[in-house]
């Protein structure tokens, strides 16, 4: 039934050719076993083609996998993690100044001297600093000498009560660390890891003073300054972010002559912190 060799047929099935060597016996039989094959080799390209789509798959999730993994060492090799704090913020510029806000710090720019305050209420994932709660100011003078009197400087609450401080550190070298939140005056702790504040003070400190870490009751009289310097503040009253607080300033004076500043009005708000972790 057979004469000579089978012929050979080519079939083109989307750029990709494929070689049968079907008998031919008759034309209804041959096409029914020609139908098979295209159909089994479809079979076999379409197989292929999602095996190749599977393996691309694969390729491109280890390859984001690597990247992922590069960023995370990167991170670690930086020593840098960024944190987000709950923490009392300026609502503004008081009226009639200028100055600038920069997250939980405001800076009031006067006719004689430069004035930053920031207060250390740094809360993070529900713990934060305890009683008492800490003010740092920062005066750049462009004339001087100045007279602070440290018992005119207070806090005014909600509820509208008058908060004296405690005990003040200063005038003293105003620095920023790497590794604390609050800025930093005086003293400072060199260590790893990192904290709310890296000045050199203990509770008790803060609370009685300690004359040889220049921290003093605001009864030791008005103090001088002049150029660039800062001073810390220490109330007796809740830190928490959440209520309101009016901070007043005037006991500042030159030449017998007061300093007027704004009353400066904060709120809670949220900042995001990048300290070094080694």
């Amino acid at each position: 039934m057979f004469k000579g060799l089978p012929k050979k047929k080519y079939y083109f099935k989307q750029s990709i050719r494929i070689k049968t060597n079907l008998p031919q016996r008759g034309a209804e039989k041959s096409g029914a076993q020609d139908q098979g094959y295209r159909t089994t080799e479809t079979r076999k390209i379409s197989g292929n083609r999602e095996g190749r789509r599977r393996m691309y798959s694969g390729k491109l999730a280890i390859f984001w996998q690597m990247v992922l993994m590069i960023q995370v060492f990167a991170t670690f090799l930086s020593g840098c993690v960024t944190t987000r704090f709950d923490v009392s913020v300026p609502q503004g510029i008081p009226a009639g100044s200028t100055g600038k806000i920069r997250e939980e710090t405001i800076r009031l720019d006067l006719d004689d001297l430069s004035l930053t305050v920031q207060l250390q209420n740094f809360r993070f994932r529900g713990g934060g600093p305890l009683k008492p709660l800490g003010m740092w100011m920062g005066i750049e003078a462009r004339n001087g000498p100045f007279l602070l009197e440290p018992h005119r400087v207070f806090l005014t609450i909600d509820e509208g009560r008058m908060i004296r401080p405690i005990t003040f550190l200063g005038p003293a070298s105003p620095w920023e660390s790497p590794r604390a939140a609050g800025l930093g005056c005086g003293p400072r702790i060199y260590n790893w890891g990192w904290a709310f504040s890296k000045i050199d003070v203990s509770q008790r400190d803060v609370e009685k003073g300690n004359t040889a870490k220049g921290v003093f009751a605001p009864s030791a009289g008005p103090v001088s300054f002049q150029g660039k310097a800062c001073f810390m503040f220490w109330f007796d009253v809740d830190p928490s972010p959440e209520q309101s607080f009016v901070v007043s300033i005037r006991g500042i004076s030159q030449a017998g002559k007061a300093i007027q500043i704004p009353e400066i009005r904060f709120q809670k708000g949220s900042v995001r912190k990048t300290f070094s972790t080694p």
